[in-house]
């Protein structure tokens, strides 16, 4: 899923990082902006990995997606001083192979009603053939949403069965999850429904849609910044290049993903020699895939961020116009493309 990428992209001090629900990009750059306290520094440390794990240059697969109710990390961005590095909040649009399914509005302007209503009468005007009566098939979920975490028998209780189960025990109309359930889920845990928990399934729908109105809102990395601090204690690591460089730093961070700890671990007689991270080894993973391509002319999509379900069995995609997103293509003559595919193992073997 993840490449090794540089193995030291970003060297930061620890901060303390706290929840907050902003309510717009403008007031969230302007937490940015914010003259910040001086604090009292802790060590330094070695971030491997990039992205937002490690807020360096992403160098694993796939466009990071920031939701609205990520306030950990618009707080970060505050505490650290980053000059503002994302997107407005972003439409989306989900296609299938017959076209367009349904457009998603941006929720947080608009009337706050309570949840999961704003939602679902929001986005009514934008369905393009899921009808009313498919979509209300979903309301006998509601009772499954509210009891599946009251207590650990309940949660196990649904811990037990698949997702798949779940939504045909309740009833939901094969339209509703050919179209809505399955690409959720494919998209947010990777995954379809039947390997997936109704536990889990419930968790993923309530915090990503249902929680609250502007759950669904997201934008994404406008630009990529990387920090650096000098340190300590010095090791050595392999930069993209394929050369040693020596590294100064008082704690090692690993901000990366289960394939990629694997394949370091295995590398480092060191590491595989302590049982805490020899046991990576059994971790499973998701095959992740994603491909960035170039055109000689500009395609116009009514949105720039789009989700892609039914064009191969179990597996999900998303599609995303780089030149509207992002600052380095906007000038660009041919549009600039990216689709990511999740659990797309089916396309790698």
């Amino acid at each position: 899923m993840q490449g090794l990428g540089c193995l030291a992209s970003c060297i930061s001090q620890g901060v303390y990082m706290k929840l907050g629900w902003p309510t717009s990009p403008a007031y969230m750059s302007a937490m940015a902006e914010e003259q910040l306290p001086e604090r009292q520094k802790k060590g330094k440390a070695v971030v491997v990995g990039g992205g937002w794990a490690g807020f360096g240059r992403p160098v694993e697969a796939g466009i990071k997606g920031i939701w609205w109710q990520y306030g950990n990390i618009y707080e970060l961005v505050k505490e650290l001083g980053i000059p503002w590095p994302f997107t407005d909040w972003t439409r989306s649009t989900f296609y299938s192979p017959s076209g367009i399914q349904v457009e998603a509005p941006i929720f947080s302007p608009l009337p706050r009603l309570p949840a999961p209503f704003g939602s679902f009468i929001y986005t009514s005007p934008y369905f393009r053939s899921l009808s009313i009566m498919d979509r209300l098939t979903a309301l006998p979920l509601l009772q499954a949403l509210v009891e599946f975490d009251v207590d650990e028998d309940a949660y196990g209780s649904y811990d037990l069965m698949t997702a798949m189960e779940l939504f045909r025990k309740a009833g939901v109309s094969a339209k509703l999850y050919k179209e809505f359930l399955e690409p959720m889920l494919l998209i947010t845990l990777f995954a379809p429904p039947e390997q997936l928990s109704a536990a889990a399934a419930l968790a993923a729908l309530y915090f990503y849609v249902l929680a609250h109105q502007p759950d669904f809102d997201f934008l994404v990395e406008s630009e990529c910044r990387a920090f650096c601090a000098a340190a300590s204690r010095r090791f050595l690591a392999m930069n993209t290049s394929g050369h040693l460089e020596s590294y100064e730093a008082d704690v090692v961070i690993f901000a990366v993903g289960v394939q990629a700890m694997q394949k370091i671990v295995a590398s480092s007689d060191v590491l595989a020699g302590l049982s805490d991270f020899a046991a990576v080894s059994n971790l499973g993973t998701v095959e992740v895939m994603a491909i960035r391509f170039w055109l000689d002319c500009m395609v116009e999509l009514p949105n720039a961020a789009n989700v892609l379900a039914g064009f191969e069995p179990t597996t999900g995609g998303t599609l995303f116009h780089l030149n509207s997103l992002q600052d380095e293509f906007k000038e660009e003559k041919g549009s600039i493309f990216e689709v990511d595919f999740y659990h797309a193992n089916q396309l790698l073997h």
